[in-house]
């Protein structure tokens, strides 16, 4: 029976003080003060978000070509600056040199036969001459006829065989001075790969040139964003790898052709994708080629009605804000647009003298509450 009623007494201490509990947070609710603020205008950047990677904006990869020949000599190291228009390195090629060599021999062979026909043509003509002023003899006009078609003849022959030399040995010439290899920018040494020398190596190449602290991005952006990517339009960069850092860009090319990658196609779900290239303006960067970048490209500025971010809450597929009314808590649905760290752009659902509470409290509707900041915000 004392067991009994120890239970009974335990239960009514127990009632007692969630009585008091429940009466003290009622009291608190209505005496709760809270922060409100009011629909401002502020300016918001509409944004698109990409990957991309990055690559040097200005790079020239040359190839070993072993049909030509060896190479015979290579005037930089790695490291060294180049200028658009040195000579990187020559190949040696014993075959075109000998090849030279004959068709220069043939060409003088040409000069030297239409100069003795020139001297036929010329004694010719005084033998004519002589002979009609002279009449020592009858002249046989249809034999002298063509002894001259004959020379004329011959003449035009070796001109043509001249022509043809001529022709082979400026071919010859070009062919030595693809030789010669020389450098399509200003930029640096950043490779020599002398294993790639040895054999016809496609894939790898023999040097490589950049342009330091020149950086591109190259990315893609889907058919639903691509009209909106404009070039010359502002870039925010960053990267995982270094992520307290950012850089800034700006949308060097859009291209007008979808990129042709089956692979990025099944990754974005049949998405037509277009090619993309951002430049970066930032210098001395951290970053190195081939890193993976993301890309926050404005695409427009606006100037919207808003609110601080932490004044609507989500319920569900809904997003409400706390009104107060007559020193009363009102929950009013609203209709959210773009948005930044700070605001959230208000679209419809409240009007510009509604006063919303801020600081991320929830409340019950109808819950009193008095306003605590002296002036709206």
């Amino acid at each position: 029976m004392n067991k009994k009623k120890i239970l009974i007494i335990a239960f009514l201490l127990f009632f007692c003080v969630l009585v008091s509990y429940y009466t003290l947070d009622t009291k608190n609710d209505k005496n709760s003060e809270v922060k409100v603020t009011v629909l401002s205008e502020n300016e918001f950047a509409e944004t698109i978000t990409l990957t991309g990677r990055l690559s040097y904006a200005k790079e020239q990869n040359i190839y070993f070509d072993k049909t030509i020949g060896s190479i015979k000599e290579l005037h930089f190291k790695e490291g060294d600056v180049v200028k658009e228009g040195d000579l990187l390195f020559s190949y040696d090629s014993d075959q075109l040199e000998l090849e030279k060599k004959q068709i220069e021999i043939s060409i003088e062979e040409n000069y030297y036969r239409i100069n003795q026909i020139n001297e036929q043509i010329e004694r010719f003509y005084q033998k004519e001459k002589a002979l009609k002023e002279n009449e020592l003899e009858k002249i046989d006009e249809l034999q002298l006829k063509e002894e001259l078609e004959q020379l004329n003849l011959s003449k035009r022959m070796e001109d043509l065989a001249l022509r043809r030399n001529l022709l082979n040995e400026n071919s010859i010439e070009e062919s030595i001075e693809n030789l010669n290899v020389y450098s399509e920018i200003d930029g640096e040494v950043l490779s020599i790969n002398h294993a790639n020398a040895k054999d016809t190596i496609i894939d790898n190449s023999y040097i490589t040139l950049v342009k330091p602290d020149n950086y591109i991005i190259k990315g893609s952006v889907s058919e639903y964003e691509v009209l909106s990517v404009k070039e010359e339009q502002p870039v925010e960069i960053t990267s995982e790898v270094l992520p307290d850092e950012n850089w800034q860009g700006k949308v060097k090319n859009v291209g007008e052709v979808p990129e042709n990658n089956e692979d990025l196609t099944e990754q974005y779900e049949g998405l037509v994708r277009y090619p993309i290239t951002v430049s970066l303006s930032s210098k001395n960067v951290k970053i190195k080629p081939g890193f993976n970048m993301i890309m926050n490209i404005e695409t427009n500025r606006k100037v919207v009605n808003s609110i601080p971010i932490d004044a609507v809450r989500q319920e569900e597929e809904k997003y409400l804000v706390y009104l107060v009314v007559d020193g009363k808590i009102k929950k009013k649905e609203v209709k959210i647009g773009v948005s930044n760290e700070k605001n959230i752009e208000i679209i419809s659902g409240i009007d510009e003298n509604d006063k919303i509470v801020v600081g991320g409290k929830n409340f019950d509707s109808g819950a009193e509450v008095e306003i605590k900041n002296d002036s709206l915000e």
